[in-house]
Parts: structure tokens; C-alpha cells; sequence
């Protein structure tokens, strides 16, 4: 069984925010000012709402482990959360005391079964159905090793960095676990995006159902939308993403010119030689709003479109 420990994350255009989330310690004098991500002890008869330091008090009797000792002996002696929440990021980097094995493309990732199920609902009720498990080994089909390394993280830490490269990475791990605080912190780094982006977050916001963020984008979106269809990044957008684009009768004030220029510019770019793609894009220009020798210029420039009869013979129709 092999351990995967974490590395330093290069921080490129970094979101960054610190979060101050677990107490799983006991206290002699409870706090009700601070408040915690679940109340762990609200059962105490099931086995994961058992206190924390419990259970390492049981592990420091019997265990023959100077460390093992000594850490756990810290965990339970400190002061203050933030020292807490120290210790057991370090028995998660050690593998100390790990009752959880997530499985990524074959890698294993050790954590501990009380945090996750402090973050997710899923996994909670998972673990309360597994409850013999000595260790519980789950299969991750669609979350990325970079994914999960940023969420477990974020976990232990309260720190999770973010960035327009990883941010799906994230959300995708976020939704396998159910962890929707993950989410909401996505949402709102999504939503401080500049009009490079705007079409990445469109996209985002739509498939996860992003309300905030979908709605500030599109509105954007649907203020410059000429300005924005002319960047480079339009030419790098999947077919379904400019489709969905060219399909929304909300968006009014653009230059159909412009609009038909750059989806020409994107087939040629993308070597689009599917003629029903082209023909369904082409189906959303609007072309009531071009007059006859606009449309005879491109028919004429585009070689692609003038060596396919159907597209021609669609245009023609256009034109009459």
C-alpha cells in the first residue's frame, strides 16, 4: 500500500482564501461563539460522531509509537484550533492514524474518514453504512490527481488556492465528494473574472449550475458580446459551447458581419470539415440581419464553404 504525499502548488493567478474550519477536539469549556463546517457529537452513539480526542486517547494507550504518543498528545493538549488543526494536518501528511484510502487512476491518497464526512453528506452517510471498515477504500472515477490533492488540502488547511487552470479540476472532485462549501468558494471566484474568461465561466457556471456566476457572465456577455466573440479564446471554444452561445435569443446587440466572420474564422481555425456542425451553427446566424453583399463577400472568400453544395445551396436560400 503506497502513501501519496502532497507537494508545493504553484501559485499562477491565485484565489486564495484561508478558512477557519475544524474543531474536532473536545473542549472543557465549550465555545458557542465559534461555529464548525458539523456538529460531530449531536449522536454520540454512532461511530463518526465519536470526539476526536476519544479516539486518539484509545490509539496513545495502546500505542508503543514515541511519535504516536507525543503527536497525539499534542492534538488533545492544544490550545487553540488553529494548533489543532497543525497536528492533524501532520498526521494527514504523515499517514498517521488514516482510516480512509481514496483511489485515483490507480494512486492511492490516505486521509481520515471524520474529515470528509465533516465536509460532505455523502460520504457521512457512506460511512455510517461501512462503519466496520478498518479501512474504507473508495474509487474516484472522475476526479483528477491534481483535483484531489487541492481538495484534501483544503480539508486539513482551510487554504485552497485557485485558478482559472485548476478550477475544474476542483469543482469536478468537489462534486464526486459532495463537498459544497467547495462550491460555494468556486462560485465566487468565478464570479471576479475579467472578459478573457468570460466564455470559461459561462461554460462552468452552466454544466455545475452556477446561478451567480452564470448570470454575471452572461450579463456581460450580452453587453459586449461583439468585443468578446472577437478575443482569441473564442476560437479555442468547443462546438456545443459557441452553439449554445448563438442560440440565445437574449443576446440582441450584436454584429451578425462579425458573428459570421469569426465562425468562419473558427472553422478553418478548428479544420471543421463536419458539414452538419457547420450547418448548425450556420442555421443561428441571424440572417435577415445581413444584406445581400455581405452575404456574396463571404460566400465567395470561404473556399471551404463554396466547394460544399449543401452549404451553398443553404446560403443561396439565405440570400433570397
Amino acid at each position: 500500500m503506497s502513501s501519496h504525499r502532497t507537494t508545493p502548488f504553484l501559485l499562477v493567478r491565485p484565489f486564495r482564501v484561508r478558512l477557519s474550519i475544524l474543531d474536532l477536539r473536545t473542549s472543557q469549556s465549550s465555545n458557542t461563539n465559534e461555529t464548525s463546517a458539523v456538529n460531530l457529537t449531536t449522536h454520540p452513539t454512532n461511530p463518526l460522531t465519536l470526539k476526536l480526542n476519544d479516539l486518539l486517547l484509545e490509539q496513545n494507550q495502546a500505542s508503543t509509537d514515541i511519535h504516536d504518543r507525543d503527536i497525539i498528545q499534542r492534538f488533545v493538549q492544544a490550545n487553540s484550533e488553529l494548533e489543532a488543526r497543525k497536528i492533524l494536518a501532520q498526521m494527514w501528511k504523515e499517514s498517521r492514524f488514516c482510516d480512509l484510502m481514496l483511489v485515483v487512476d490507480g494512486s492511492e491518497y490516505l486521509a481520515h474518514r471524520i474529515v470528509l464526512a465533516a465536509f460532505s453528506p455523502k460520504y457521512r452517510s457512506f460511512f455510517r453504512e461501512r462503519r466496520t471498515d478498518f479501512v474504507t477504500r473508495t474509487h474516484l472515477r472522475h476526479t483528477s490527481h491534481k483535483g484531489l490533492q487541492l481538495v484534501l488540502n483544503f480539508l486539513y488547511t482551510g487554504e485552497l488556492t485557485l485558478t482559472f487552470r485548476n478550477v475544474k479540476e476542483v469543482l469536478t472532485c468537489a462534486k464526486e465528494l459532495d463537498i459544497g462549501k467547495i462550491f460555494e468558494i468556486c462560485e465566487e471566484f468565478l464570479s471576479t473574472f475579467d472578459k478573457r474568461h468570460v466564455f470559461r465561466v459561462l461554460e462552468l457556471a452552466r454544466y455545475y449550475g452556477m446561478k451567480k456566476a452564470f448570470y454575471q457572465s452572461h450579463y456581460y456577455l450580452s453587453k459586449n458580446f461583439n468585443q468578446c466573440i472577437n478575443m482569441k479564446t473564442f476560437l479555442q471554444l468547443p462546438y456545443t459551447t459557441i452553439a449554445n452561445i448563438l442560440s440565445d435569443e437574449t443576446i440582441q446587440n450584436r454584429d451578425e458581419t462579425i458573428v459570421l466572420s469569426r465562425i468562419l474564422n473558427w472553422i478553418t481555425a478548428n479544420h471543421i470539415d463536419n458539414s452538419q456542425i457547420i450547418m448548425h451553427l450556420f442555421k443561428r446566424i441571424r440572417w435577415n440581419k445581413l444584406d445581400y453583399e455581405q452575404q456574396r463577400e463571404w460566400l465567395t472568400a470561404s473556399h471551404e464553404l463554396a466547394e460544399n453544395t449543401k452549404l451553398t445551396l443553404f446560403i443561396k436560400e439565405q440570400m433570397t
